[in-house]
């Protein structure tokens, strides 16, 4: 018979980081809000850490998860502006847009963006030393070197990767970002594609794990009659179709508004 004490729950303190959480809401925000009231809600303790912009406090725990921001921009505009600018060549490479530079160490803005991390990085040790917490859980590719810099925290450390990782990434790129999986003691991807890309890259197998994105389904029930057509003046013949995602160009809105005219085309209603 299992004795008592192994038969008791085990309850954890989980630190998450990422770039940006409430109050801006985005995919990844919504993401991070559904894990973190679900452990909440199972009695763990669950903490967000996040870039402060000035018209937000430092500390926050109005959401029920407690918030806690890092200034980010004392370490001046010039640092910040190219900590974005080289992500961006990040994003280019990983969804293969646009011109990417040869490799990351050649883009001028790399400092920049390993100086960000290592601010982040000396906040999530103070963070630790205050208070401990037993997984450390970083989030998005603007985090990505962050484990690299946490050598005197030995706990676990785990990552997800929200975008593309692909064997069409050009190699210096892909190489950069699977050196820097291979540093965490777990890496999550959402495809098994990606997770065939990211070993053969030469992330250790064992490091790998995919798990598919989520929702909280909870947040969408929609009880009672549903008057979005009559709000929206779409009769209830008319066919409808819904993209959801945000007003970006990555996101192709644009071929979908090309293809409505070969669409309309065979299918006049």
């Amino acid at each position: 018979p299992a004795s008592k004490s192994s038969m008791e729950k085990r309850y954890m303190s989980v630190c998450t980081v990422s770039q940006s959480f409430l109050p801006y809401m985005g995919g990844l925000a919504k993401y991070v809000n559904a894990l973190g009231k679900k452990f909440v809600r199972d009695g763990h303790e669950f903490r967000v850490v996040h870039f402060k912009t000035p018209e937000i406090g430092a500390i926050d725990f109005a959401s029920g998860i407690p918030l806690m921001r890092t200034n980010v921009e004392g370490l001046g505009e010039s640092a910040v502006s190219g900590y974005m600018r080289f992500k961006e060549h990040l994003l280019n490479a990983t969804h293969l847009s646009g011109e990417v530079p040869e490799s990351p160490q050649a883009v001028p803005e790399f400092a920049d963006y390993m100086g960000v991390n290592a601010k982040i990085a000396d906040y999530v040790l103070d963070t630790y030393d205050y208070r401990q917490f037993d997984i450390l859980h970083i989030h998005d590719f603007q985090l990505l070197p962050l484990a690299g810099m946490l050598g005197r925290l030995k706990t676990p450390k785990v990552f997800t990767f929200h975008i593309p990782f692909t064997m069409q990434i050009p190699l210096p790129w892909r190489e950069f970002i699977a050196g820097c999986l291979g540093q965490y003691d777990l890496a999550v991807v959402s495809t098994e594609e990606y997770a065939q890309a990211a070993i053969a890259s030469g992330v250790p197998k064992e490091k790998i794990a995919r798990i598919w994105p989520f929702i909280d389904q909870g947040e969408y029930s929609f009880e009672g009659q549903n008057d979005a057509r009559e709000k929206l003046g779409i009769g209830r013949e008319d066919f409808l179709i819904l993209c959801v995602s945000r007003m970006d160009p990555r996101k192709g809105q644009e071929m979908l508004v090309r293809a409505m005219e070969k669409v309309a085309k065979g299918f006049p209603r």
